[in-house]
């Protein structure tokens, strides 16, 4: 589900998610893993150039710095984030 997560945290967060969720995800993983790597590496490089082009400092890493952020946050009781 999520590689950037500890194991435990990670299984704990895979049975909360619904049954057709949890489908949809292994179908992405299986999906990509047939994928060709030098097209996925292509397209990658492409949207990429085109983020950038379009003002997206980060580029592609744009997105996983937001997934990063909802994945990795963690919240105090009054729900400000702790700092690592």
């Amino acid at each position: 589900m999520s590689a950037s997560l500890p194991a435990p945290e990670r299984r704990a967060l895979e049975k909360l998610v619904a049954p057709g969720p949890m489908e949809d995800l292994r179908a992405i993983e299986e999906r990509y893993r047939r994928a060709s790597p030098a097209v996925r590496s292509a397209a990658r490089g492409a949207y990429d150039s085109y983020l950038r082009a379009n003002r997206v400092e980060e580029g592609i890493h744009s997105y996983a710095m937001v997934v990063q952020l909802m994945l990795g946050t963690r919240f105090d009781p009054d729900w400000k984030p702790q700092m690592r």
